[in-house]
Parts: C-alpha cells; sequence; structure tokens
C-alpha cells in the first residue's frame, strides 16, 4: 500500500512537470484561460463556446469543439487558429487510490478523467509610449520626441504603421533613421517582431503663440485582421512673451470709497521684451488719489513704457476713488514686441460697482387698527445707512386722508445717523359706517453730496372699525343641564383693534342664582390685538328647580368710549319627571257587617273607683321604678 501511495505521488510529479514544460513552451502567448474538464462539459471564454469530448477513460487524445470549428489533441500538444492557441496539459488516469481531490469523476458508476485544458491568446502586443522633451516650450524652442514601440505578444506583425501630425504652425526639424519626415509630421512603417523593441526619435519647434493637443495613431496587422490605436494625448503650449495680470481689491463698493487697482506685466521667456506702451484709462467720475509716479499723464490717459528681461516684472498701484454711483470699467491695454520682432496687443478691462444705499424712511403708527372717534400717533424718522455718503435737503411730506398734510424739512443727514422729524399723538379716528381701512404715506426727496438725487416713499395702513365692533364677548356655557347639576360659565373678551382698550365686565343670571366658586365680574386691560379670559364661576341648579330654561347675560363697557355690550346666552333645564299617580280600584257593593255592640255608659260610682285605682297604681309604679 505505501508502495503504491510513492508511485502514485511520483506519477503526479512527473505530470506536473510536464505541464510546467507545456506551459514554458508557449510561454510566448497570453494565457487566457486554464481548468480541468470533463468529457461532455461545456465552458466560454470571452465569446468562445467549448464542448469537451473524450471517448474512452485510458484516450490520450481529446475532442475539442471551439464555436463551429472542431480539433483533436492529444496530451500534451496544442493546436491554434492563428489568435488562439488550445493545448491539453494532462489526461489525468490515476484510478486506483484516486481521492476526492484528484480530477477524476464517477457517475452512476462510469469513471472520467480529468482533461486540463489551457487557452491562450496568440499574436502581438503592441504597447506604444511617446514622451516630450517639454510640453510648455518657448517660441521656436526644439521638442523632442522619444517614441517606444513594444512587442510583449507571442508572434510578430505582418504589417506596422505608425503617424504622429502636427497642427500648422509647428515644424518636424528632424527625424531617427527609418521614419518618413513630412511637413506635418512623421511616419514609422516597420513590423514589430515578437519580443521586439523600436525606438523613434524626431523633433520640431512651435513657430507662434499657441497651444494644441494632439494623439498619434498606429495599426497593424495580423492573421489578415487590421488593429488600429492611438496613443494618450499629449498638450504643448507654448506662452506669449508676457504675462498681463489686473486685480481690483473690491468689486463692490460704496460711492466716495477707495478702491485699488493693481496692474502687473510680467516677462514669461528668456529673452527680453520691449512694452511699447502700457496705456490705463480713468473714466469719468473716478478719481485718481495716488501720485502717477513712473505714469505719464494725458488727461485722463496714464502710460507707461520700458523693457523687461528675463524673469523682471513691472507692478503698478492706483488707488481710485468713485464720485458718483454707477458702474466703472477701467482698461488696461498693453503693446509689446518681443525678441524675434512679434508684435503683440491685448486689452483686460476691470470692472467694478460704486453704491449708495438709499434713505430709509421710517414711519410708525401707535396702532393699525383702532376703532372709530379713537386717539392715535404718527411718528416719522429718516436714518442714513451709508459710512460715507451725507444726506441733504430731505423733503418730505405727510399725507392721509383723515388729516391735513404735514410738511417736514432736513438739511443734512449724517452717515450712519437717524433723526426722528415728526411726531403727531392728538390725532383722532374719523367716524365710520362699516370696518374702512385709510393709506397713510410718507414720501419726500433728497440730495447727496456725490450730486445725486432721490425719492422716497413708505406707505402704513390704519383700520378703523365701529365702536360696536370694537370687542368680541365670548362666553363658554353648556347649551343643557339637569336640574340639581352644576354649571360652569367661562367668559373671555377678544379686544378686535390693535389700540389699548380697558374692558368692564360682569354676568346675571335671569333667577338670581347664587355663585358658590369664582367671580362674576372683572376689569380686563388690553395693550393690543387679542383676547383674554376674564372670569370663570359655578352656579348651583336646584333639583327643585321649576322652569325649563336659565338665562345667564354677560355685560362688557369700555367707558372712556362710551360703549356698552351684552350677551345672552339660554341654557335648558333637564327638570326631573314627576311620580306616576297610583292607579284607584274599582268600586264594590259593601259586605254586610254585623251591627256593633252599644257600649254601656259607665256611672258615676263605676268612674271614681276606677279614678283612684289609676291614681295608686301610678303611684306605687314611679316609686317602683325609683327602687
Amino acid at each position: 500500500m505505501k508502495q503504491k501511495s510513492i508511485m502514485k505521488k511520483g506519477g503526479l510529479l512527473i505530470i506536473s512537470l510536464f505541464i510546467l514544460f507545456l506551459l514554458s513552451f508557449s510561454a510566448s502567448a497570453k494565457q487566457l484561460h486554464a481548468d480541468w474538464y470533463f468529457s461532455g462539459d461545456t465552458f466560454k471564454v470571452e465569446d468562445d463556446v467549448f464542448l469537451v469530448t473524450h471517448y474512452d477513460f485510458y484516450a490520450t487524445s481529446v475532442i475539442l469543439d471551439v464555436n463551429d470549428k472542431t480539433y483533436v489533441i492529444y496530451e500534451g500538444d496544442c493546436k491554434d487558429d492563428g489568435t488562439r492557441q488550445y493545448c491539453i496539459g494532462d489526461i489525468y488516469t490515476e484510478l486506483y487510490n484516486a481521492t476526492e481531490d484528484d480530477p477524476i469523476k464517477f457517475e452512476q458508476g462510469t469513471a472520467y478523467a480529468g482533461i486540463y485544458i489551457l487557452v491562450n491568446e496568440r499574436g502581438p502586443d503592441l504597447d506604444v509610449d511617446r514622451a516630450f522633451s517639454t510640453t510648455s516650450p518657448e517660441l521656436n524652442e526644439e521638442v523632442t520626441v522619444t517614441v517606444t514601440i513594444t512587442n510583449d505578444g507571442s508572434t510578430g506583425t505582418d504589417s506596422f504603421l505608425y503617424k504622429d501630425e502636427y497642427p500648422s504652425g509647428v515644424v518636424i526639424l528632424s527625424s531617427s533613421s527609418g521614419t518618413t519626415k513630412t511637413s506635418r509630421g512623421v511616419s514609422y512603417d516597420k513590423n514589430i517582431p515578437y519580443g521586439g523593441e523600436r525606438t523613434i526619435i524626431y523633433r520640431f519647434k512651435v513657430t507662434d503663440y499657441m497651444d494644441f493637443t494632439n494623439k498619434a495613431t498606429y495599426n497593424y496587422t495580423y492573421a489578415g485582421v487590421s488593429n488600429g490605436f492611438e496613443t494618450s494625448s499629449k498638450t504643448v503650449k507654448v506662452e506669449k512673451p508676457y504675462e498681463l495680470t489686473t486685480t481690483l481689491s473690491k468689486n463692490t463698493v460704496e460711492a466716495t470709497e477707495q478702491v485699488a487697482l493693481s496692474v502687473k506685466i510680467e516677462n514669461t521667456v528668456s529673452e527680453d521684451i520691449t512694452v511699447n506702451e502700457l496705456l490705463i484709462t480713468i473714466p469719468s467720475f473716478l478719481s485718481l488719489q495716488t501720485k502717477p509716479g513712473e505714469l505719464e499723464k494725458k488727461n485722463n490717459r496714464y502710460t507707461w513704457t520700458g523693457v523687461l528681461a528675463d524673469g523682471e516684472f513691472k507692478l503698478l498701484n492706483l488707488l481710485l476713488k468713485p464720485i458718483k454711483s454707477g458702474e466703472y470699467e477701467i482698461p488696461v491695454k498693453v503693446e509689446i514686441t518681443d525678441s524675434e520682432e512679434k508684435e503683440f496687443s491685448e486689452t483686460k478691462t476691470s470692472k467694478f460697482t460704486a453704491e449708495i444705499s438709499k434713505l430709509e424712511p421710517i414711519l410708525t403708527l401707535s396702532d393699525e387698527s383702532i376703532s372709530e372717534g379713537s386717539q392715535f400717533r404718527i411718528a416719522f424718522s429718516v436714518k442714513n445707512p451709508n459710512s460715507n455718503v451725507i444726506f441733504n435737503n430731505i423733503n418730505a411730506k405727510i399725507k392721509s386722508e383723515i388729516f391735513p398734510d404735514f410738511d417736514i424739512e432736513l438739511e443734512e443727514l449724517a452717515p450712519g445717523k437717524t433723526r426722528t422729524l415728526f411726531v403727531n399723538d392728538t390725532l383722532r379716528a374719523p367716524f365710520v359706517d362699516e370696518t374702512k381701512k385709510y393709506v397713510i404715506e410718507a414720501s419726500g426727496s433728497y440730495d447727496t453730496n456725490t450730486y445725486e438725487s432721490f425719492n422716497f416713499s413708505q406707505k402704513k395702513t390704519l383700520t378703523v372699525t365701529l365702536v360696536s365692533e370694537a370687542i368680541t364677548i365670548i362666553p363658554t356655557i353648556k347649551s343643557e343641564i339637569n336640574a340639581g347639576d352644576n354649571l360652569t360659565v367661562t367668559v373671555e373678551i377678544k379686544n378686535n383693534n390693535a389700540e389699548a382698550v380697558q374692558v368692564e365686565v360682569r354676568d346675571s343670571n335671569s333667577e338670581n342664582l347664587v355663585l358658590f366658586g369664582g367671580k362674576s365680574s372683572n376689569t380686563i386691560y388690553f395693550d393690543a390685538a387679542g383676547t383674554k379670559q376674564a372670569y370663570t364661576y359655578n352656579i348651583r341648579v336646584p333639583a327643585n328647580y321649576e322652569k325649563e330654561e336659565l338665562i345667564i347675560t354677560t355685560f362688557a363697557d369700555i367707558l372712556e368710549k362710551g360703549y356698552y355690550a351684552n350677551k345672552s346666552t339660554t341654557i335648558t333645564i333637564v327638570l326631573p319627571e314627576p311620580l306616576p299617580k297610583p292607579e284607584l280600584e274599582p268600586e264594590s257593593e259593601p259586605e254586610s257587617q254585623p251591627e256593633p255592640e252599644l257600649k254601656k255608659e259607665k256611672g258615676f260610682l263605676q268612674k271614681l273607683i276606677e279614678g283612684v285605682s289609676d291614681f295608686f297604681q301610678r303611684l306605687f309604679g314611679r316609686n317602683k321604678e325609683a327602687e
């Protein structure tokens, strides 16, 4: 038994070495799949469908169907169709002493040998890499492109073509042997063998300030099939010989607030550049707060000229002040000549907005809703929300149909200040037939120290109601109770206007029933519209109450307005049902009764004897009780 086990292990070792030999033999092919199968199995590799047929357990060949093709492959051998290689690495036939880990399958007493199948990819496997010496050259600077082509596949190409083309403004300077140079690019047309590597080099320069992105293409054929590819893209940018930047300290400022403009012109190449003119145009109503310094001034135009060497820059800072509100545009123009005598012209415009925060009118009413005839107050103020701008010549008018116009004037309002210009607390609401709304408007005009004029307006609405609608009585009472029960009454008063009022409230009931909890009168104070509870109380309805209803009335008075109101609530009283009367028995004939015996009246002597006897009995009876 031990000897058989050793032989089995030795056989497996030989098989393993054989598979390794087979794998090393086809090492140049890219392995796509490798696994054990049995006769009758099907499997799929990428888009190919496989069927395995092994007719005899000890047969050394396998029939492998791949899609619509059939191959007979012996153990340790391979077949290929040009782009795929199919190999039988091993047919496992160690039937005796096989374990469950060994590639043998038993079905209904039949043994199936395990078949190790390998699927490899055949053909070229190309990789093309482009490297640029720089992608940000200066004008006319030489750029070297190094292209490395490698083939890691199992075979060489039948044909190979590489192309790299460039836009107008790019000139091909040279290319390595084996390449073809054209006016727009280069090409390379040679086969790439298995395991081969080819390197080609070419050089170009950019004759204009531009940027572009390009990709090279390559195509190869193998087994009659053409395959096309693109390389990764490369972006090449030739910077202008200068960089012009303009910066504002703020994009939005208050009128008369200063804003800083920074202008920078920089040499971005290794040769000198000549700034023929740097021109800054200051628009109207924008004042320059700093001295021009190196700038030459002509009207509202400021210029600078000079030469900038490699790495040099010119920085100009201007402090500007808008003297009125509006949008401002500051154009900065530059004209430059580089070392190749190429000329450049560019304009950048900086924009900012100068604003004035408008005057804030503040119109207030003591109450926005009042009852007719009530007194109310109006106040009017103005606010300047700016930090620098002054308001002048403020003229305002307050008007409404319920009072004569009021004219107001203020000569100056400083930045950040608020002034109250008008207060009147003696105004009265008119008498109305129904609720009515009145518009009260404060409007006017003003100037600023920036020589600009503005208008303002603000409106408020005053609602005037009938006195009879000033308050609402809200009682909360059950609509029905039983005689003998307690009745809880709660009264609330709603103030329908915004004005302050004092309300006297009291309750009475139709039968003058007595309270045994709470109170039935109170004084309520309102300082705004809303609802408040006046009081709550309890009364008891007697059990012998005879009426079927009880009326509770709430009285509310606003003494200062001479207003009186009341509201009555009727409560149904459920009385107890009366006891039923006894039924009368029907009359019947009276039964004959024996005639009563006539009592014989006692004589005088007998009455005397009984009285004496009764006296002594009572006398002795009391003595006995005393004992």
